[in-house]
């Protein structure tokens, strides 16, 4: 149970996007992502291209009219690639699918093939969804693989050069940012800004925020919040593991965001895509 502190003492969002991450990844999570953007509980959506729930995740997003609020949810960490340079590759992938984690965990500098097998990997991704019929309004990506230090700037380089600015940040809120993660937040952040990116001000999961807000610590400008909605056997949509329902948990937070979520705990959406 939060508790509840004076609101304009910590909590100055002024605007609000929940990014329901992992569309396409599987059946039971497409379902459970549609139902959490018809019913209001998130704002956008991320998609995987290369992962078994694509082709149902585009009829439900197509037959539902929710294609406009999807970015692209960059994947070089499961499955196998689009792109048979990609496959080939013992850099990056085991017997024709992605390694997790990637060989040298991000810190080998890539040289120039290497460079060249990410950019078109990324590409490839682009224009499945795209080719789809999903604009593609955000980037982000599964594990956070875009902030990875080697091809983060491959990566930011594909996304302005195809017209997509809104790149989500480092995490910046919760109870692990250490002097480290600061670090290469403000990295990633210099990155962002050299290559004409956007991103929220402050960026974190729902435990996240709820730390913030036990906590007493500020948020005062704009928050991206990452959820991942998952069905349990009873229909109810819950946030990966998490044993609450994620429509509750997003209630919940209403008293410190009451300009931004309403009574029936559906977020009021920002007017950027």
């Amino acid at each position: 149970m939060l508790q509840c502190v004076p609101v304009e003492s910590m909590i100055r969002a002024s605007s609000l996007v929940v990014t329901a991450d992992d569309l396409g990844q599987s059946a039971a999570r497409n379902r459970a992502i549609v139902q959490t953007l018809q019913r209001g509980y998130a704002t956008h959506a991320s998609l995987i291209v290369n992962l078994e729930g694509f082709d149902e995740a585009y009829e439900l997003m197509h037959a539902e009219r929710l294609e406009s609020v999807v970015g692209l949810h960059l994947n070089f960490t499961d499955g196998a690639p689009l792109t048979d340079g990609m496959k080939r590759s013992a850099r990056f992938c085991v017997d024709g699918r992605f390694r997790f984690p990637m060989l040298g965990r991000g810190l080998l500098p890539l040289q120039a093939g290497d460079q060249r097998l990410v950019r078109d990997e990324a590409l490839a991704k682009f224009a499945r969804a795209r080719t789809a019929g999903f604009p593609i309004t955000h980037l982000d990506s599964h594990h956070h693989i875009h902030m990875t230090p080697n091809i983060a700037s491959v990566l930011l380089a594909v996304a302005t050069a195809l017209g997509v600015r809104r790149v989500r940040r480092f995490s910046n809120c919760g109870p692990h940012e250490g002097w480290f993660r600061r670090l290469k937040g403000a990295v990633f952040g210099r990155q962002l800004k050299r290559m004409g990116c956007e991103s929220t001000e402050y960026f974190g999961d729902l435990e996240d925020i709820r730390w913030m807000i036990a906590h007493q610590r500020s948020i005062d400008g704009s928050l991206e919040i990452v959820t991942h909605p998952t069905l349990r056997p009873d229909g109810t949509i819950v946030d990966g593991k998490d044993f609450d329902k994620l429509s509750e948990r997003i209630l919940g937070l209403r008293p410190f965001f009451p300009s931004l979520i309403n009574e029936a705990g559906r977020i009021n959406r920002p007017s950027a895509p």
